[in-house]
């Protein structure tokens, strides 16, 4: 896919044909207007660190392993979500603060089949990103190949 492929964002019909700014705010409307040639190659960044993990990762790993900051990441995948180009992958993740995150994917790696909601949220791998990490300490996770042995 080229970049002549991909739709523009401000064409595709999200935030009026304009980048989004707090309207009472003078350096958020400046901070939107530069942003406007830049749109293209920062959703780049996202989808193509997420091709390069078809397990998908949370806002958090995002931020810090593109990197890019928090408040450019977070409304570009956004967008990216609006746009249809990545998806909830239905599983959840532990942040650095012991909070659950969404494992978000490209649309291609999305699951087939949502995954039931009443089920318990599972830990990841630390080491290899297994659904499913049982044994951990701290919150920090590992599967059964990757734990420590004593």
């Amino acid at each position: 896919m080229t970049d002549d492929d991909d739709p523009d964002l401000f064409d595709y019909g999200l935030y009026d044909g304009s980048p989004p700014a707090q309207k009472h705010s003078d350096t958020s409307r400046a901070a939107a207007e530069s942003i406007r040639k830049r749109i293209g190659p920062l959703h780049q960044e996202i989808l193509n660190f997420l091709k390069q993990r078809p397990r998908g990762a949370t806002d958090e790993e995002m931020q810090t392993e593109i990197p890019m900051p928090a408040n450019t990441q977070r409304p570009r995948r956004i967008e990216l979500t609006q746009m249809e180009r990545l998806a909830d992958s239905g599983r959840r993740k532990l942040t650095g603060s012991k909070r659950h995150a969404v494992i978000w994917v490209l649309i291609e790696h999305k699951p087939a089949e949502p995954l039931p909601t009443n089920l318990p949220v599972a830990h990841t791998c630390t080491i290899c990103g297994a659904a499913f990490a049982p044994f951990g300490h701290n919150g920090v996770y590992y599967c059964s190949a990757h734990r420590p042995r004593n």
